[in-house]
């Protein structure tokens, strides 16, 4: 007796709520990755990667690797190789996203690379390392600065020397070695 006084819902209740459930798909859809964002080793490597600054102070080579050292308190510290060599240690401000500082690093040459990588697998620990399996990802220079006495004048005096540091991998595990290629040692392993 009542069915016909009660009328379907209306066409424009069905045309708002499937309007709503669009809107909201496609706002989650473009809101949701920058609430979530990427990691911060992520966006610290992109961030030095595409920096004008970066690329300049490679000479405006194309960059081959990036390694991100370390993050502290919104700072990242970034490690780019340019496909010719050279090296640039930048300082990546993650809140700006921006690189603050960009600096030219010491450059190894491919006899030196091979020769830490020589010291470094002949040192135990190392050895000990690659038989499980690691794999030496990155190696890379480094400046040592050092206070010694002359011996002619008897004043101290600074001495800057540039060694190797490589960057091991095992599973999701990391060492750094650093290598004295001048007096053929592995000085550290740190991991």
């Amino acid at each position: 007796m009542l069915r016909g006084l009660v009328s379907p819902r209306p066409v424009w209740k069905i045309a708002l709520i499937t309007t709503a459930a669009i809107v909201l798909a496609f706002g989650l859809a473009i809101g949701l990755p920058s609430l979530i964002g990427q990691s911060p080793e992520l966006l610290a490597a992109e961030i030095a990667q595409n920096s004008p600054d970066v690329i300049a102070a490679l000479g405006g080579d194309e960059v081959e690797t990036v390694k991100v050292l370390s993050i502290e308190d919104n700072m990242a510290t970034v490690v780019v190789a340019g496909k010719m060599g050279g090296i640039v240690n930048a300082l990546v401000d993650l809140y700006t996203k921006v690189v603050t500082q960009a600096v030219s690093g010491p450059q190894l040459t491919d006899q030196e690379k091979d020769k830490a990588i020589n010291i470094a697998t002949a040192y135990p620990g190392v050895q000990e390392l690659l038989d499980r399996g690691a794999v030496i990802d990155l190696v890379l220079p480094m400046y040592v600065t050092f206070s010694g006495i002359n011996q002619e004048t008897g004043e101290v005096e600074e001495f800057t020397e540039t060694w190797a540091q490589m960057w091991i991998n095992l599973g999701n595990k990391q060492w750094g070695v650093q290598v004295d290629i001048i007096r053929d040692k592995v000085v550290s392993i740190t991991g």
